[in-house]
């Protein structure tokens, strides 16, 4: 692809850097063969001055200025230009050239005539020195052979090329060296230069139109992806950064085919306002793939930049190249830092887009080194590849990443909904079982209420009050009475270890074993023998607390398993006595003995038989009430009847609790002697 910039910018040299005399050009077959010919900038020299006379080379004007030796590829930079002047150059041709065709290859902003030794060879476009009629025309494709003006019978024969031209200004930006006109020229072997030019424009077709076409494949491909899921906004952004690749490709087709200067010039603006935008959605794109997502640091700071890019190359005279090179250096170094540091993180796929990095910067330095300084010769075919897969390492890369990250995403989704589907299964089949657990569980609540009495029968002397509250669904308290006659009457109280089912069963086997032997009035023997069913069940760890309170007339009996003490208000004194029996659960390995108090009581005397679910009930402080409020409780109400205690006593409990719900199931009963 050599000379494809040439063919792009239309532009082969620039500034002005000797100010040597021009020196006469000698040629020979070394010197013009080969797809490149002979660049005749060093041969020319220029005046603003028009004279018809000066297509001869006979005058003898001291103003004709050397054009000098090209440093850059956007043309000649001349003083004091004023849109229309002379170019001439001289040179001599080996006899080894006298039977070699030989022709010119122009390049140009505006119009021109061709002079050989004083023959008018050429007009390219229209000269109007009124500016009303002039026609630019750039014959990029195009050759002028010379042959029939050319003088062969003597080597020594100095020739004289003279070039009159109308050009204008043709910089991006404005040169202080003075006025850039587009303007380039070079000789060579008729059949050369013709297989050059046409291998030339083949090769650019090829080695953009693939790329191009790839890249907008992809974008298309990611624009997909986004409008499948709009949550993933790396892939407009990559969509964007194709488009704008695509541009560019566009771009340097436009400006590969078309013959006029004025396209050219708008297409070669627009594509350097192009290379700054993609180099500015790179840097984004390359951090968002990374990372996930744009900080606000970065998006402002790669905003800046680039527009401080664009603000040097049209506002600081003969700044754009160097603003553009320095953000290409910037943007370079960054997406360097983010990608190696990606690597070093080991984030998966991220050696891809190191890969595509490699490449396109290798792709960069040969054009660097290749076509701007000449020093990397590459043949047709080598040039080919290096090209198409420079331009496009870094989109497939990135493309490539992207789609690894697709996939990972997709995986994850799809263990994610696996992982859905079996929790929902699970929630389900809990939900379920949760189901027949709690239709379980309100069963036996509802056969534990329906085996508890609803209070117990009035006798004669006593007045009686019960309260039970089960801290779970199925409590572990046990209340249950046998009246013997009127003035006679057993009640027994109980709690098991722990709450729910298994407390449940050891209440309804309690209750069983105190209904067939509570009419012994035996308390001996209705321990003993409940406490040998209950080991019976084999529930390993389950127990029994038990009381049996036997009131017959004034006095009154207790027998304790593990259960608190009765407290015991009497009139006579103003006092509660606590009435301790110290024994085993029932349903210990152990075959303990059971023994009982038996007390006088007197008009006025209140008894309280409870659980430990009362004295010791914790609050949000995890402080317990002990007996002693219990007592305070009963002194200061003795004087009320039975259930209007328990009332206070039910008062107690709430406000000890404070909202809160209780730890443990809370049962007792009042009894006052009247």
């Amino acid at each position: 692809m050599r000379g494809g910039l040439f063919i792009i910018l239309i532009c082969i040299h620039v500034t002005l850097t000797s100010a040597a005399p021009v020196q006469t050009l000698r040629l020979t077959t070394r010197d013009v063969l080969g797809a490149a010919g002979v660049d005749l900038a060093s041969a020319l020299e220029y005046t603003t001055q028009d004279r018809p006379e000066f297509a001869r080379g006979t005058d003898s004007l001291a103003s004709w200025r050397p054009v000098g030796q090209p440093e850059h590829m956007q043309g000649y930079v001349l003083k004091e230009w004023n849109g229309i002047g002379w170019l001439r150059g001289r040179f001599t041709l080996d006899h080894s050239l006298w039977h070699q065709s030989l022709s010119l290859v122009i390049a140009q902003f505006g119009a021109s005539d061709i002079y050989i030794d004083g023959h008018h060879v050429r007009s390219v476009g229209t000269i109007d020195p009124t500016g009303r009629h002039r026609r630019d025309h750039n014959p990029q494709h195009e050759i002028v052979p010379i042959d029939p003006f050319l003088d062969r019978t003597d080597a020594s024969k100095v020739h004289v090329i003279a070039i009159r031209l109308q050009a204008d200004d043709v910089s991006m930006e404005k040169d202080t060296a003075g006025v850039q006109i587009g303007f380039g020229i070079r000789m060579g072997s008729t059949a050369d230069v013709a297989s050059e030019m046409l291998e030339r424009v083949d090769v650019f077709d090829r080695t953009t139109l693939v790329p191009f076409g790839m890249v907008l494949a992809l974008g298309l491909l990611h624009l997909l992806f986004f409008l499948f899921d709009r949550k993933q906004r790396v892939h407009l952004l990559y969509t964007a950064f194709t488009l704008v690749f695509s541009g560019i490709f566009v771009s340097w087709h436009i400006l590969a085919g078309t013959t006029d200067p004025t396209v050219t010039l708008n297409v070669s603006r627009m594509l350097g306002i192009l290379w700054i935008v993609i180099i500015w959605v790179v840097l984004l794109l390359i951090a968002m793939m990374f990372y996930g997502r744009l900080t606000k640091a970065r998006v402002i700071v790669s905003s800046v930049i680039t527009l401080l890019t664009v603000a040097t190359a049209f506002l600081i005279p003969g700044g754009g190249t160097a603003a553009w090179a320095g953000l290409v250096v910037l943007a370079t170094i960054d997406v360097s830092r983010l990608t190696i540091k990606a690597m070093i993180q080991r984030q998966a796929g991220a050696w891809i887009v190191g890969l595509g990095l490699l490449l396109f910067t290798c792709y960069m330095l040969a054009w660097f080194f290749g076509q701007y300084m000449g020093l990397l010769e590459l043949s047709q075919t080598a040039w080919r590849v290096v090209t198409v897969s420079g331009l496009v390492s870094m989109p497939v890369s990135m493309s490539i990443f992207l789609a690894r990250r697709v996939g990972e995403i997709s995986s994850e989704r799809l263990s994610h909904e696996r992982r859905a589907a079996a929790e929902e299964v699970l929630r389900k089949q809990i939900e379920i079982e949760h189901g027949r657990k709690t239709r379980e569980l309100e069963e036996a609540r509802r056969l534990q209420d329906a085996m508890r009495p609803a209070n117990m029968p009035p006798l004669v002397h006593l007045q009686t009050a019960v309260a039970m509250r089960s801290a779970t669904e199925v409590g572990g308290d046990y209340f249950d009475y046998i009246r013997h006659s009127d003035e006679k009457i057993t009640v027994a109280i109980g709690d098991a270890t722990g709450h729910g089912m298994k407390a449940s069963v050891l209440v309804t086997a309690t209750k069983c074993h105190f209904l067939m032997y509570g009419a012994t009035e035996n308390h001996e023997t209705i321990m003993r023998n409940t406490s040998e069913g209950l080991r019976k069940l084999h529930m390993h760890g389950m127990y029994m607390c038990m009381g049996l309170l036997t009131i017959d007339g004034m006095k009154a009996q207790f027998t304790s398993a593990g259960i608190p003490p009765l407290l015991h208000y009497r009139t006579a004194s103003n006092d509660v006595v606590r009435h301790t029996v110290k024994a085993l659960p029932l349903g210990s390995p152990m075959i303990p003995a059971y023994p009982s108090i038996v007390t006088d009581l007197a008009p006025g005397d209140v008894l309280v038989l409870l659980t430990d679910g009362l004295p010791e009930l914790f609050n949000a402080q995890r402080q317990t009430p002990g007996y002693e409020i219990i007592e305070e409780i009963m002194l200061a109400h003795a004087s009320r009847t039975a259930l209007e205690i328990g009332n206070e006593l039910v008062l107690m409990s709430e406000r000890w609790l404070d909202g809160h719900d209780a730890s443990d199931d809370i049962t007792f009963a009042v009894i006052k002697v009247v």
